[in-house]
């Protein structure tokens, strides 16, 4: 003989569902909250990049300059950069990288206190100061120079220092800086 219980339960009562519903819920919502977060940051990010780049074509822009200054006159050491500013800490100098006859001296200008914002060419995609689109960065170059007294450097070394900043939404002003020495390599 069979016995049927009264008292028998089939299915799930408005309460496990309930929570069964909220269970569900919080597994998706979580990653479309982290999907969001990260979504609203790809501004920063994307800013710091570049910024990191631009310091770094800076960084490049004054190694190139000294080195084939350098390789024309093995003799000239280093080049005059306080003519352009570049000496002074508190001001800087500012190089535009894409000319088309080649870096020189004459490439660099002083930032004087208030630094020109580079600009963006939509055409050639190049970061330049001459054509193009403002945009929020501004690169100001250090030359430092020193006397490392390395191996008989003889004072024919400077620390360059590159700063890229640009305006931000959360902190105000973020930078980012690349440093590195130089020396007369000729003199080795």
């Amino acid at each position: 003989m069979r016995n049927f219980s009264r008292n028998r339960r089939n299915g799930f009562s408005l309460i496990e569902t309930l929570v069964a519903i909220a269970v569900l819920v919080m597994g998706i919502l979580g990653p479309l909250t982290l999907a969001q977060m990260s979504l609203r940051s790809f501004p920063q990010v994307r800013d710091r990049i570049t910024a990191l780049y631009l310091a770094q074509d800076g960084l490049e822009a004054v190694k190139n300059v000294v080195a084939s200054a350098l390789i024309a006159d093995p003799n000239s050491g280093f080049l005059d950069f306080n003519s352009k500013g570049c000496q002074s800490m508190a001001n800087g100098c500012y190089v535009d990288t894409t000319t088309s006859d080649g870096l020189d001296l004459s490439d660099f200008g002083p930032c004087t206190g208030n630094n020109p914002k580079i600009k963006y060419n939509t055409v050639s995609g190049e970061y330049n100061y001459s054509s193009g689109v403002d945009t929020k960065f501004s690169r100001c170059i250090f030359i430092n120079p020193g006397n490392l007294n390395v191996s008989g450097a003889n004072g024919e070394e400077a620390l360059i220092r590159v700063r890229v900043e640009w305006p931000s939404r959360f902190v105000g002003t973020e930078s980012v800086e690349f440093s590195s020495y130089l020396t007369d390599w000729f003199r080795f």
